[in-house]
């Protein structure tokens, strides 16, 4: 019979059946938690495990139950069938959802294993229908989906299509590193496959989300994105868009960001007019004491520049007197000693002249 190893321990592994009934065997080197181990061995029902159990007893448990708890155990699995181990093995406590056009959906263990997988259009169902997913790392299920998306011919450059990765988690901080690591995972692959070109968005988001996509019949990442639709444009519902590619979305949301965008630009323009209008308004007392304000400023500006000029014609004409009368007096003295001389010389001709005869 085969099973699924859910502990490991220094010696042995204990594994579990899809019946829900687990034993314990003897472990053998190369084999990992998750991993599928056949051996002849006798199974016995989860519920036994319990009611048999001490502190340290099944390597790797290290269970510490008391008599009362073990019967309880005992009794839950044998009113419902399942084993509590089985159970926390089996139940998926993350979930990863991957939208191109195909949209599938991976729960994934405390383990880091895949033990659920959903499609939720016809395109997912071929995808899933190729790909044995199942107790591989969420890492490996990843790049199995992302080969298989690009083998179906789904990243075609002339499709222009668009990935969209979305992990949902109780935990915020557990979310947003799978993110991280999930959405490398996808780049490297699509790097190696020569589709780099490809745009990838990733998200991380409550479990409350996937609990609303899960009663709607979408995906995560598909709720998620029509929701930011519908934040620019309110009157979207989610049937317009539950069979769309991600890049019909992702356009729509750009496209309507754009146009509220250019919107706004022309309201502001707009209101920068109306402003403008109401400033040449009449009866404006603010509009009016500014303009008063700044007609006072001008004119002392105007002032104070006529003041400056009068003082400098002023200097200039007080400079001009300093320097002009010094030449006239010099012409003036000149034109004196020119004139003495002139009346002397007049003065000595006009002398008479001595009688010869005397």
């Amino acid at each position: 019979m085969k099973g699924i190893i859910v502990e490991k321990g220094k010696k042995h592994f204990i594994v579990i059946t899809k019946e829900g009934r687990f034993a314990r065997v003897r472990g053998k080197d190369g084999y990992s938690i998750g991993d599928e181990y056949e051996a002849g061995i006798d199974f016995l029902r989860g519920f036994q495990l319990f009611s048999n159990t001490n502190r340290g007893s099944f390597a790797g448990f290290n269970l510490a139950i008391n008599k009362r708890m073990a019967t309880a155990f005992a009794t839950v699995a044998l009113v419902f069938g399942i084993s509590t181990v089985t159970y926390a093995y089996i139940a998926p406590y993350d979930y990863v959802s991957i939208d191109v056009n195909p949209s599938v959906e991976l729960g994934i263990n405390r383990f880091n294993r895949v033990t659920k997988v959903e499609s939720f259009n016809e395109d997912g169902t071929k995808i899933l229908n190729e790909l044995s997913l199942k107790n591989k790392t969420s890492q490996e299920a990843m790049e199995l989906v992302i080969k298989e998306v690009e083998q179906q011919g789904f990243f075609k450059e002339e499709l222009n299509n668009e990935l969209m990765i979305t992990v949902s988690a109780k935990d915020e901080e557990k979310a947003r590193k799978m993110e991280i690591e999930l959405g490398e995972v996808v780049k490297e692959k699509l790097y190696k496959g020569n589709l780099d070109k490809t745009p990838i968005t990733t998200a991380s988001v409550t479990l409350e989300r996937h609990k609303e996509a899960e009663s709607l019949g979408i995906s995560t990442g598909k709720l998620n994105l029509i929701q930011k639709l519908q934040g620019v444009i309110p009157e979207v519902k989610y049937e317009d868009y539950v069979d769309a590619p991600v890049k019909d979305i992702m356009k729509a949301i750009k496209d309507s960001r754009k146009d509220n965008n250019l919107a706004e630009e022309e309201n502001s323009q707009l209101l920068d007019k109306s402003e403008s209008d109401e400033s040449v308004k009449p009866g404006n007392k603010q509009v009016e004491k500014d303009k008063e304000n700044k007609n006072s400023q001008e004119k002392i500006k105007e002032n104070n520049s006529n003041n400056a000029n009068e003082n400098n014609n002023s200097n200039k004409e007080n400079k001009n007197t300093e320097i002009g009368p010094k030449k006239n007096d010099d012409k003036s003295n000149k034109d004196k000693d020119d004139k003495s001389s002139k009346g002397q010389g007049n003065n000595k001709g006009n002398q008479p002249k001595k009688d010869k005869g005397k």
